[in-house]
């Protein structure tokens, strides 16, 4: 199992030290699961500090290939289609120097969704999975790319293993179980996980949970409720907006389910530019 990102720290490949190297990645890691512009830019500066002292680490070249494509999700790339070049390119260097890094996999299938090429990112996502059956961060990170991709019932699937498997899983698993559970119209399932992220999970993903309950409310015809929640998220982050939102989750392959989303969130007060 060589999970990186999604689960297990990394051991030493360098030469200048392995508790430097492995701090330096551990942070890294820690850094990018906030899962925001800043701690990503912070995540890339870390790895970037590892491989000024060993150029052929694998895992900073891992590391470097997510922060990079992440920049895509942050709107912080002037050229989308350069910046997935890049990663691609940060990938396939961890790939050559360690066959068996299969984040690096997961990292290739979600570059794949991100430049909108659906079959290579199913292939790979699936790659993934077969190469770490017991996997549970490469499961969740093949369920939602996979869901991501058109195939939510597989996705669904997948990120349920994750869920059952991990005990202490991050914030992102359930927020991609809950929209591929919406995708599928299990809305009361979708509901329940939802509600229990509000009190425990990142700021970011209280956010998107309030979201997501805003469009189950719309779906089940509460938009008081639905206004509600996105009353908080207004709150919480007064520049959001349909267009925002959408930027951030292009990816998802069935438009006319999320073009339907979008208007329940618009609906239940969301504006559809930013002011």
């Amino acid at each position: 199992d060589r999970e990186l990102i999604w689960g297990e720290r990394p051991e030493s490949t360098a030469n200048f030290g392995i508790l430097k190297t492995m701090a330096l990645l551990s942070e890294s890691i820690f850094e990018f699961q906030k899962f925001t512009s800043a701690g990503n830019q912070i995540a890339e500066d870390l790895a970037r500090q590892v491989l000024a002292e060993d150029p052929g680490n694998p895992y900073a070249y891992n590391m470097l290939g997510w922060t990079t494509s992440q920049k895509i999700s942050y709107g912080q790339s002037p050229d989308p289609a350069a910046t997935l070049a890049e990663a691609r390119q940060y990938a396939l260097k961890a790939i050559e120097r360690d066959q068996e890094l299969v984040d690096s996999i997961g990292l290739l299938a979600t570059i794949d969704l991100y430049s909108l090429n659906f079959e290579a990112a199913i292939k790979n996502a699936e790659k993934a999975v077969s190469l770490n059956q017991g996997g549970a961060t490469v499961a969740a990170l093949a369920g939602w790319v996979l869901t991501a991709s058109g195939q939510p019932e597989r996705g669904v699937e997948l990120l349920k293993r994750a869920v059952r498997t991990q005990p202490y899983y991050p914030d992102w698993i359930p927020d991609r179980l809950i929209f591929g559970l919406i995708m599928l119209s299990s809305l009361e399932e979708a509901k329940a996980l939802a509600t229990a992220r509000l009190p425990v999970g990142q700021p970011t993903f209280v956010q998107e949970a309030n979201l997501q309950l805003a469009m189950i409310a719309v779906m089940q015809g509460d938009l008081e409720t639905a206004k509600r929640h996105v009353a908080v998220v207004r709150e919480m982050q007064p520049s959001l907006s349909v267009a925002g939102y959408m930027q951030r989750f292009y990816y998802y392959r069935d438009a006319e389910f999320m073009k339907a989303r979008m208007a329940d969130l618009h609906a239940a007060g969301l504006p559809l530019k930013s002011p």
